[in-house]
């Protein structure tokens, strides 16, 4: 929504370009330069440092000390806020969000029961890991329970150290004792050898279950390593070409990526579902 001068306010001075003029140039220079640091060729290439600026670049000089977003007043000072409000007007204004927050629970409920009863594929591949133990099979993986969780994590076997990002993601996971109580387990698998897995999860001091793909097809079935000389690339259930029609998508089509599966088992095993990149980042 475009910004717009609150009323009673100060016109900007004749020297200096509009607010909205000056929040759009450092916006566009922010994505120019996370794009360009976007696919480097280094483990974490999609998830380097944030880009830096000049104090020349970054927009300091806003004569106007306040602007609204259309909804809620926000100041441009040291640190933006919203508006300062009496307990009252802060309740009444809580009070409208907590109906949408209930709405939004119901709605996600709605989503959970839709996702566990979609239908399940039957795992038809024998696929084998390297592991702690030696050679592994996927039902190994189970270790004895009914349900699996692998995740994804992307370590390329010319790389020598992880993805930041997913490396991000298993440092946040924390306890994971309640899985294995709700007959569950959880691990990591990636395309790396495992010589290289072990010294990044000593390095990292992980105690987490974390085998290695390498030389089987199970990445390329799963579609996080993506190479169409193997296979036609697909990417969060897209072709090259949807993928690429998308709106906001980040996705190369071609190396590795990330993702969470999980798999059933009974007689026989069934992959129920997997996840990858955020659904509204490519709709």
């Amino acid at each position: 929504m475009p910004l717009k001068e609150p009323k009673g306010g100060q016109p900007h001075e004749s020297e200096s370009p509009p607010l909205e003029a000056v929040v759009k140039a450092y916006a566009k220079k922010a994505k120019k330069r996370i794009i360009a640091n976007a696919r480097p060729n280094t483990p974490g290439r999609s998830r380097q440092s944030l880009p830096t600026f000049s104090e020349e670049e970054k927009p300091t000089k806003w004569k106007n000390p306040n602007m609204t977003t259309g909804l809620h007043n926000v100041t441009t000072s040291a640190i933006p806020h919203p508006s300062i409000a009496s307990r009252e007007q802060w309740l009444t204004e809580r009070k409208k969000l907590l109906e949408d927050e209930k709405e939004l629970i119901k709605h996600y409920d709605r989503v959970n029961a839709q996702r566990r009863r979609l239908p399940i594929v039957k795992v038809e591949n024998d696929y084998t890991f390297d592991g702690p133990n030696g050679k592994t099979r996927l039902q190994d993986l189970f270790e004895g329970r009914r349900q699996l969780i692998v995740y994804h994590f992307m370590f390329d076997p010319s790389w020598d150290k992880g993805c930041s990002g997913c490396t991000g993601f298993v440092d946040a996971l924390g306890d994971l004792s309640l899985l294995s109580r709700r007959d569950t387990t959880f691990v990591l698998v990636s395309r790396a050898p495992l010589a290289k897995l072990d010294a990044y999860k000593a390095e990292k001091r992980w105690s987490i279950t974390w085998v290695s793909s390498f030389g089987s097809d199970f990445n390329y079935d799963f579609h996080v390593t993506l190479d169409p000389k193997v296979a036609p690339a697909e990417y969060n259930y897209r072709n090259k070409a949807e993928m690429a029609a998308a709106k906001g998508h980040s996705v190369l089509m071609e190396g590795e990526e990330h993702g969470l599966s999980v798999s059933f088992r009974s007689t026989t095993m069934f992959s129920t579902r997997t996840r990858f990149t955020r659904v509204a980042l490519n709709r």
